[in-house]
This record gives structure tokens, sequence and C-alpha cells, in this order.
């Protein structure tokens, strides 16, 4: 599905050895659990967000099976601005995994709120796809309220590790921004370029 990147961009700590034992012992079967996850939402109306390394696997999973799925790339992080360099290339890693029906949105949050409530009040959707990992982002509501209905924040990346989402990466050749290639593997799209 969609172009092969010229090279897969991993942090230089893991070793491609590495990254094999942790896709052949963890993440096989974490992928197979996301699909199975992923699938209970593909015939309803679903947003993937494309923000980074996570929602970029998320996103490629949940393509394979709704191909014609909205992939919302966001310019803000908050009431920050994305660099238009970072935004052009999220777009372009987007169509190389194979997304056909691409957003590019100007929404912002606060305190107040998230970018799944703006999501959510914004458009028309039953699902937002998310790359959110609990490990790194904590706790969040599986179901958000907008006005009288309701919409579900499916992650299914919430029990994967930093090294589970590389080895998934390596294993599938999918591109992620350029800011990863010298970064920790730990290391948020937004850390790196909102610093």
């Amino acid at each position: 599905m969609g172009m092969e990147p010229k090279e897969v961009i991993t942090p230089t700590i893991y070793s491609k050895e590495f990254l094999e034992a942790i896709d052949l012992i963890f993440t096989s079967k974490k992928e197979e659990e996301a699909l199975s996850y992923l699938s209970k939402f593909k015939n309803m109306k679903a947003i993937a967000t494309l923000s980074g390394k996570d929602s970029t696997v998320s996103t490629y999973m949940f393509l394979q099976l709704v191909p014609n799925a909205t992939v919302l790339i966001n310019r803000y992080v908050g009431h920050r601005k994305m660099p238009n360099h970072i935004v052009e290339e999220l777009y372009s890693i987007a169509k190389m995994i194979g997304a056909k029906n691409i957003v590019v949105s100007e929404l912002q949050w606060d305190a107040h709120s998230s970018l799944f409530f703006q999501i959510a009040k914004n458009y028309d959707c039953e699902v937002i796809i998310t790359g959110l990992r609990k490990q790194e982002d904590g706790e969040w509501p599986d179901i958000i309220r907008i006005g009288d209905r309701y919409v579900t924040i499916a992650a299914p990346l919430r029990r994967w590790r930093h090294s589970d989402v590389w080895a998934y990466i390596w294993k599938h050749r999918l591109p992620v921004p350029s800011q990863y290639r010298d970064a920790l593997p730990w290391e948020s799209l937004q850390s790196l370029v909102l610093r």
C-alpha cells in the first residue's frame, strides 16, 4: 500500500536485530490485536489522526481496513502552530501510507478542551482513530459527548511500547517525519518541533 520510502528512519539506539526480535516476540501479536480492535469501526464514520510516529502506525493499520478513511492532520498543538514544512511532510506521509482523503485542519484547543473534542465538534464522525499510548499519554476518555451524540476515541496502540512502534515501522517500512532521525525513541513529533 502506498509508495516505499527511500529509507526507514529508526532511532540509532535500536539495531535491526533488536527490532526483528521485538517484532517476533511482541509486535506481531499486538498487530493482530490492534487490527481486530480496529475492525469494529470499519463501518462507522471514522477520522484517523496523523501527527507523528504512533499515529502513522494506527492510521496505516486503519487504512488497511478502510482504504477511503479520512485522515486528519492538524496544524496546531494547542494554540501553537506547526511549521508548514512539518504539515507538508505529514501530508506526504499520509499519501505514502495510502490515504486518499486527507484533511488539513486549523483546530486549536486549550486546557478546557482537547483536540479530540474539537475534531468531534467540527467533523461529522462517530470514531476518532488515534496513536495515543497509555505509557506515553496516561489515561483519556474512551467516549466523549458532543451535544446529543457520542464519539469513540479508538486507540489501537494503547498497550504498545516505544520499541513495539519502532519495530512495526521498521517491519512495514513506514515513513516517519524526518525530525525523528536523531531523536530518542520516546520523543513525540510535537516535542521535537515545538521546543
